[in-house]
This record gives C-alpha cells, sequence and structure tokens, in this order.
C-alpha cells in the first residue's frame, strides 16, 4: 500500500509509476485523510474478477443451504431422455 499527497498528482508520470510497479492501490490523501484511491487498471480488473467470483460462489452456497440444487445424473439422464 502507497500513500502519497494529492499534490503528487502533478507528476502523472510518478503515478504511473507507481501503479505499474507496485501493483496494487495508491492511496492520495490530502490533510490527513484518504481522498481517493488509483489502480494499475491490471490490478483494478484482477481485483474485480476475484470479488466477482467470491460472490458467484457465495450465491452457490446459499442455494446449496436453501436447497436450490439437482441431482446432477439425474439432470444428465432427464436431457438424454428429452433428445
Amino acid at each position: 500500500m502507497k500513500i502519497i499527497s494529492i499534490k503528487d498528482l502533478q507528476n502523472t508520470d510518478k503515478i504511473e509509476r507507481l501503479c505499474k510497479n507496485n501493483k496494487e492501490s495508491i492511496f492520495v490523501e490530502q490533510g490527513g485523510d484518504i481522498k481517493f484511491v488509483i489502480f494499475d487498471f491490471d490490478y483494478y480488473y484482477d481485483l474485480i474478477s476475484k470479488l466477482n467470483e467470491a460472490k458467484l460462489v457465495n450465491e452457490g452456497l446459499e442455494d446449496l443451504q436453501n436447497g436450490k440444487v439437482a441431482d446432477g445424473k439425474a439432470v444428465k439422464d432427464k436431457i438424454k431422455k428429452k433428445f
């Protein structure tokens, strides 16, 4: 995790290097408070992909707990019979 001052945003080359080299978020602070976060696109894409994957796993676990599942063999046999 890297924290920079909002004044450092004027140096876009430095920001780009930090994003590419660190492969992590850069927190921008002003007056001691974090105002926003900057990500390298690849880092952002990987992060969002992992969050979406976790969401799907959680939805699947909820379906399992709520009985919203079907037996795989029974579904396969039903499809074979239909076609």
